[in-house]
């Protein structure tokens, strides 16, 4: 689902989707979070998200909304501008300081593929992050008991038990790697 509060944005993203025959896969809501953040917003959103991407955009007040939407498992990729402003935006409510999405998805919840903070090609200071949140323990919990009650897995459960198991099975000394195909 794409959010934005500029119905050019959204109709330049349904356009694209259209182009590449996505059409089905992609919606559009136009809305302004900023009024909502305050309390949880009364949107058709799903409960959680396998990808939340924020490009050139602040607004602190949402940080919390914007992790909840995540789904175990999920990534977040952000990209937005930081400190000091050379160019626009100016304010620093629309500027991320040093380190500060690092700090807001912190490591002990996601896993860091790539933080960086660099500067875009006219030159303005920028931070882009692109982490998978965790799976918890208790996820893997739920799905053995569901499993115990011959319940089935959906392809995503499935995908996250795969990669827990990955993730223990890579720290065993007892584990070698071996290169597919197998012949």
């Amino acid at each position: 689902m794409g959010v934005d509060n500029e119905d050019i944005r959204l109709r330049k993203l349904r356009e694209g989707a259209e182009r590449e025959e996505l059409s089905s896969l992609v919606s559009t809501l136009h809305v302004d979070l900023e009024p909502l953040s305050d309390s949880p917003p009364p949107l058709p959103f799903s409960p959680q998200y396998d990808l939340v991407h924020v490009a050139r955009y602040l607004h602190r007040p949402i940080m919390p909304l914007i992790d909840k939407l995540i789904k175990p498992g999920g990534w977040l990729v952000y990209h937005t501008f930081m400190v000091p402003s050379l160019g626009r935006p100016r304010r620093p409510r629309f500027l991320l300081n040093e380190g500060e999405l690092k700090q807001t998805f912190p490591e002990t919840e996601y896993e860091h593929y790539i933080y960086r903070e660099d500067k875009l090609p006219d030159g303005r200071p920028a931070q882009f992050i692109c982490a998978r949140k965790k799976l918890e323990y208790s996820d893997v919990d739920k799905y053995i008991e569901k499993l115990m009650e011959c319940k089935p897995l959906s392809e995503q459960e499935v995908k996250h038990l795969c990669d827990k198991a990955r993730e223990i099975l890579v720290e065993e000394s007892n584990v070698q790697a071996v290169k597919c195909p197998v012949t």
